[in-house]
C-alpha cells in the first residue's frame, strides 16, 4: 500500500510540473511551469515574465536618468518598455486567475513603463 501511495504522489507531482499537451513550458532553465506569454521571443511563466520585466525596467531606469543619452540606446529602451507594457496588458486581458499581488505587480510594471517612457522623451538630453 505505501508503494502505491508513493506512486500516486509522484503522479500528482508530475501533473503539477509538466505542462498539458500542446502547452509550452517556461523558457527559464529551472522552471517547468506553463508559459503564459512571450518576451523577447522566450516563452515565460508569469513569475519569470515579471522578473524579466523588472530587470528591463532597472536597466532602462539606469540609462534614462543619465544626463547624456544616445539616440540608438534610447530607441532600444523604448522598444523594451513597449514590449513589457504590451505583454503585461495581454496577460491582464487573457489570464484570468490572477491574485491581488500578481495584479498589483503587473500594474506596477505598467506604471513604471509609462514613467520611463516619459523620462526617455527628453530630446535636449539625447545625443546622436
Amino acid at each position: 500500500m505505501p508503494q502505491s501511495a508513493s506512486g500516486a504522489n509522484s503522479a500528482v507531482k508530475m501533473a503539477k510540473v509538466e505542462p498539458m499537451s500542446g502547452e509550452a513550458c517556461c523558457g527559464d532553465s529551472n522552471c517547468a511551469s506553463n508559459s503564459i506569454v512571450a518576451l523577447a521571443g522566450q516563452q515565460l511563466c508569469l513569475e519569470h515574465f515579471m522578473v524579466k520585466c523588472y530587470e528591463r525596467l532597472d536597466w532602462v531606469e539606469s540609462i534614462a536618468r543619465t544626463r547624456r543619452l544616445e539616440i540608438n540606446v534610447a530607441e532600444r529602451a523604448r522598444v523594451l518598455l513597449q514590449e513589457c507594457a504590451n505583454q503585461t496588458l495581454l496577460i491582464c486581458l487573457r489570464h484570468e486567475p490572477l491574485d491581488k499581488i500578481e495584479r498589483s505587480r503587473l500594474l506596477e510594471i505598467l506604471l513604471q513603463c509609462g514613467d520611463l517612457q516619459v523620462a526617455l522623451r527628453r530630446p535636449i538630453m539625447q545625443l546622436s
